[in-house]
């Protein structure tokens, strides 16, 4: 009699549906748990580097100054680029980040145009205009890319893009007013004047509403520095409403018509141009009525989906695409983060160089 040989069962191990679903949802979770701390992560490196970067334009702005005793100026009006064979301070049309381009491995900007006259220059100078330097782009609001080109200069070529700068100079808690400066001569080597004797715009008293560190024509001593360089602004971020990160106008271009060059007027002509609220910005705080106002520091996000909404007290101000505040670096070389919120006499107090009030950050 044969004996009977056991059947082997195969058992089959594996996920039921509900199980594997439960796993999904659980490894859905946990990535949405952790996304967050990558992307705080992320963009603490950005800040970081944006800090560096102020870090790096105030040594720059130092080391003008203790090279030729003074702070750049801030050049003479939006309608003029650096040129390369005025020299600097109060003769030098351009503003103050053409001015200290030198002291930042960049001297290759200043020689651009160098030795040449008339048509020559004015061509050789578009090409200044549209090069980029990425220091002066804040990771957290764009890529250093250049953008359209929509603004006239006196001595200038307009080339289709040009470069843009994220960081402004302190021009003190009163603003002087800013203008396009004066014509050009034949040669686009001087004022049609001959400098000294410009048409300059005298809607304002330049030297006695002077109260930061960079301004028409003239930048500030360190030894007028009288509140301490740890207690004033030298540069920082200036505003920029998120619509305008990556677009010069919200309007659309109408063939024939110039462009709305002046739907962002902060930002809207290259880093190299002469002073104006591109390249300088005036931080000011008071109490009008029992209320916060002036200049205050504002976030990117004041304003920033809706352009047409757009404060033209957003044009002065300094301000950031960062949750904390706005990155800020001292006269004395110092970067700090000033948060949003701060008190307008102390914010007003940082602006001015000379107000014989001083706020430790």
């Amino acid at each position: 009699m044969t004996a009977l040989t056991p059947r082997r069962t195969r058992i089959l191990v594996g996920f039921t549906l509900v199980e594997l679903l439960v796993v999904i949802a659980i490894i859905g979770v946990l990535v949405a748990l952790l996304l967050p701390a990558v992307q705080a992560a992320r963009e603490s490196a950005r800040n970081s580097q944006c800090k560096n970067s102020l870090k790096q334009i105030g040594l720059a702005m130092l080391n003008y100054e203790s090279a030729r005793k003074e702070f750049p100026s801030g050049g003479w009006g939006f309608r003029w680029m650096g040129d390369p064979d005025a020299g600097t301070g109060s003769r030098q049309p351009g503003g103050w980040i053409y001015q200290v381009a030198p002291y930042i491995e960049q001297a290759g900007v200043t020689f651009i145009g160098g030795g040449t006259k008339g048509q020559a220059k004015y061509d050789a100078l578009a090409q200044q205009r549209s090069t980029i330097v990425p220091m002066f782009y804040c990771p957290s609001r764009r890529a250093p890319v250049p953008m359209p080109s929509v603004e006239m200069c006196f001595n200038s070529g307009n080339p289709e893009i040009e470069a843009r700068t994220d960081y402004a100079a302190n021009g003190g808690a009163v603003k002087v007013s800013t203008a396009g400066g004066p014509a050009p001569n034949a040669d686009y080597t001087d004022c049609a004047g001959v400098y000294p004797n410009c048409a300059w715009d005298q809607s304002n008293d330049t030297i006695n509403r002077f109260t930061g560190i960079v301004t028409a024509r003239l930048g500030a001593k360190l030894r007028q520095v009288t509140d301490g360089a740890s207690n004033t602004i030298m540069a920082g971020e200036k505003y920029l409403p998120q619509a305008f990160y990556e677009t010069v106008s919200y309007k659309p271009y109408i063939v024939g018509t110039p462009n709305a060059a002046d739907d962002n007027p902060g930002d809207n002509s290259s880093m190299y141009q002469g002073y104006d609220q591109d390249t300088v910005r005036w931080p000011s705080g008071d109490f009008d009525g029992g209320q916060p106002g002036g200049n205050l520091p504002l976030s990117d996000s004041v304003y920033g989906a809706n352009p047409q909404t757009y404060s033209p007290a957003g044009q002065l101000s300094l301000g950031g695409p960062h949750t904390g505040g706005v990155n800020l670096v001292y006269a004395d070389g110092s970067v700090h983060a000033i948060e949003f919120g701060v008190d307008p006499l102390a914010w007003n107090s940082l602006a001015d160089r000379q107000d014989g009030n001083a706020y430790q950050p």
